[in-house]
């Protein structure tokens, strides 16, 4: 090893060693290191191997690796996690769900008899969304990566659009109730945010394509009216706040599956949108795609 490569060594080293205690004494370092020999100094500010032609010397996160060549000494620098990186190549690969992502689909309503209502609860599909935005998750993994339990956190804001010229309110005895307009409105929608909670099984096959089944429980958050309506030829808004009777924990069944990054959903509500003799007796469901995040 050249004079330069070990006059390097011994001032890394002794960088090293004077970041641990203070200096007493001062030792002349060796001038001359043989080329068959091999050396490894750690210590827990720097770790220094020198191997033939070639001197690793890691600080912290970074890393310095001088080599010689029949075209003369380089220097490069080389990133701490390249060791961990190999080591960690043969693991196991762990599972991992698809909850985290954004989903947009159409929103409508069921009876118990699964047909649409018949009432001023009908919808405009075509124009109700659904839109849930899952922002957390944690995967439990139960048959090495392909079979697991999935949970986490999101958010869920559905629009029903009335098709008819109304909105809806409350009575005196809380009950919901149509709100009819006289004059053409423009647009009228009920919006429900929840805050959701899933437990998923999912299932992976192959490199690429999963499925999932279970249940998303669901505590709202807020609940609107909007309508929109001409008023001296200009549009007017008016926005209603209250509860409307909806039942503020509810829990739907989901099923979905998809490819890589992309899948499609379904989720049909367990219990009724609204509460008990409050108002129709209305079973929420959506459909839709969703894009998974990184």
């Amino acid at each position: 090893m050249k004079p330069f490569v070990s006059l390097f060594l011994a001032f890394i080293l002794t960088l090293g060693l004077s970041a641990q205690e203070p200096v007493t004494s001062v030792q002349e370092p060796d001038t001359m290191v043989k080329p068959a020999e091999k050396e490894k100094i750690v210590s827990p500010v720097i770790n220094v191997e020198d191997k033939n032609d070639t001197i690793t010397v890691r600080v912290g996160k970074k890393g310095v690796k001088i080599y010689e060549s029949d075209k003369g000494t380089s220097v490069e620098i080389i990133p701490m996690e390249e060791n961990k990186t190999k080591n960690k190549k043969h693991k196991r690969k762990r599972f991992e769900g698809h909850w985290e992502g954004l989903e947009i689909g159409m929103n409508n309503f069921l009876t118990p008899d699964y047909t649409y209502p018949d009432n001023f609860l009908n919808l405009n599909t075509g124009k109700s969304w659904n839109i849930n935005l899952n922002f957390l998750q944690y995967d439990v993994g139960i048959i090495g990566n392909s079979v697991g339990l999935v949970t986490g956190l999101g958010l869920q804001f559905n629009d029903y659009k009335f098709s008819g010229n109304h909105s809806i309110a409350k009575d005196s005895t809380g009950s919901v109730v149509m709100l009819a307009y006289a004059d053409p409105l423009k647009m009228t929608k009920l919006n429900i945010g929840y805050l959701t909670l899933p437990l998923l099984m999912e299932f992976h096959f192959g490199r690429s394509f999963y499925m999932a089944g279970g249940v998303i429980g669901s505590m709202k958050i807020r609940s609107y009216t909007k309508v929109k309506y001409y008023e001296e030829g200009k549009i007017t808004k008016n926005k209603v706040r209250d509860d409307f009777a909806i039942s503020p924990l509810q829990y739907e069944a989901t099923v979905r599956f998809g490819i890589n990054e992309l899948n499609v959903y379904a989720n049909y509500n367990l219990s009724p949108l609204f509460q008990k003799n409050k108002g129709p007796e209305l079973y929420p469901f959506s459909v839709g795609l969703a894009v998974r995040f990184d």
